[in-house]
């Protein structure tokens, strides 16, 4: 592809009304730049060269790929050849299993990209089993699966809650924040948090954990690196993950559905805490069970928060 059907085919799609688009590089991007089937070596590099022209045919928004976890420097980049060109810029994330580290990279990328808003990618409602198998592929770690919370909660011996106790056991660094934790529990009594308090918990300790340098660990992230197309377009998701189990309650956990729910808490405490208008921050669910089992997921929570509320 040359730069001139590039351009070319942003003007077909703003001519079938897009009003925007999500510009990534893709896993298959060295390959057919090999076979000199694209002009582009990277998306900052199609951005720098098409987006006057994105801005000239009346696209309003641009959406790049964030991972969590990661730095901003290649960002920093695209997003200032998106401002250049007056065009207002997303971050589209890939998933995160650990709630804490994608509040502190919510934090971090809005303190220093204040005017860009953020669409976090979210594990959609599916078995442990097909998500660990996902995240082997995209490289995401997934010790914590079916949740943070969860995995912290497997060893409490009380029911729905952990203790204060267990909290600071797991992550010693809140101690900084101990005052702000005792306050948050109060409703729960000050030595036992629910998993509503744990959302409020992690954004209080974002913000903190910013300042003091302290980075949540990807010491169980995957070492392959993907590359070529898509797995999930050959149907590799499924393929099946080393021999089955041999103990049934290990099997049988790998069954359990897990749903995010404490994304989107985390998130919810984190819009509520800093006040962030409408819109800057939102979660894109990542459909791995189905569309039909994810869309009647955000059903049923959008009809759990109107009976909280």
């Amino acid at each position: 592809e040359t730069a001139t059907s590039c351009s070319s085919t942003l003007e077909r799609l703003r001519k079938a009304g897009a009003p925007g688009l999500l510009v990534v590089g893709g896993n298959d991007l060295l390959s057919r730049r090999l076979e000199g089937k694209c002009c582009y070596h990277s998306s900052g590099n199609l951005l720098e060269d098409q987006a006057k022209t994105l801005s000239h045919l009346g696209f309003d928004s641009i959406s790049l790929a964030g991972h969590p976890g990661s730095g901003f420097e290649v960002l920093e980049g695209k997003i200032d050849t998106c401002a250049n060109a007056g065009l207002k810029v997303t971050i589209a994330s890939q998933f995160e299993f650990n709630t804490r580290l994608m509040l502190q990279w919510i934090h971090s990328l809005r303190v220093r990209f204040p005017e860009v808003r953020m669409a976090m990618g979210v594990p959609g409602i599916t078995t442990q089993k097909r998500l660990r198998r996902i995240s082997e592929i995209c490289e995401v770690g997934s010790k914590d699966l079916p949740s943070l919370f969860d995995a912290m909660k497997r060893d409490s011996t009380t029911q729905g809650v952990v203790s204060s106790k267990e909290l600071f056991q797991r992550f010693p660094e809140l101690m900084v924040i101990e005052k702000a934790i005792q306050d948050i529990c109060q409703a729960q009594g000050p030595d036992f948090i629910d998993r509503d308090a744990f959302a409020r918990v992690l954004a209080a300790a974002a913000e903190v954990e910013m300042e003091l340098g302290v980075e949540t660990s990807r010491e169980d992230r995957s070492s392959s690196h993907p590359s070529g197309p898509s797995p999930f377009t050959s149907g590799q998701a499924d393929a099946a993950s080393g021999p089955a189990s041999q103990n049934s309650t290990a099997a049988s956990s790998e069954s359990i559905i897990a749903a995010p729910t404490d994304h989107v808490l985390a998130m919810a405490a984190y819009c509520e805490r800093h006040q962030l208008a409408p819109g800057s921050l939102t979660a894109h669910l990542f459909p791995f069970g189905s569309l039909a089992s994810t869309t009647q997921y955000l059903r049923d929570l959008k009809a759990s928060f109107a009976v909280a509320h």
